[in-house]
């Protein structure tokens, strides 16, 4: 029941005596003057003021971390383009024949072998 605090936030404004006197004398139009239905009147009134003040504020979070990731994202597929590319093209040529030494295990020639694991070295893939 998350309404219940916002009837806390309004009962503890009555305490405080900061009440919204315009939203106040619309519930004493609303209510034909009548004190006890004004009371209530005013605290329907101000709850629903309250859940949309949240809302609004859910919706600005959600717009700025929205906005957050669009600017991020472009920093991202550059880090994971660069991620593929260089992976893609060590792979490529690591199953080239090796023409210096011309020792080719399994298809992988030695100096691929070495810039494999030069690569995944400097990308922290066997990091623990």
């Amino acid at each position: 029941m998350r309404d219940k605090s916002l009837y806390g936030i309004v009962d503890q404004e009555f305490q405080n005596g900061s009440i919204d006197r315009a939203l106040w004398t619309k519930a004493l139009a609303d209510s034909d003057g009548q004190e006890d239905r004004t009371r209530a009147r005013y605290i329907r009134l101000r709850v629903n003021e309250l859940k949309t003040e949240r809302a609004q504020e859910r919706y600005q979070v959600r717009k700025q971390e929205k906005t957050r990731e669009k600017q991020e994202r472009p920093a991202r597929r550059a880090v994971d383009a660069t991620f593929w590319i260089g992976h893609i093209s060590l792979l490529f040529a690591a199953f080239q024949p090796d023409v210096l030494h011309q020792n080719v295990v399994a298809g992988l020639t030695v100096t691929g072998v070495i810039a494999l694991l030069s690569y995944y070295l400097a990308i922290g893939i066997f990091a623990s």
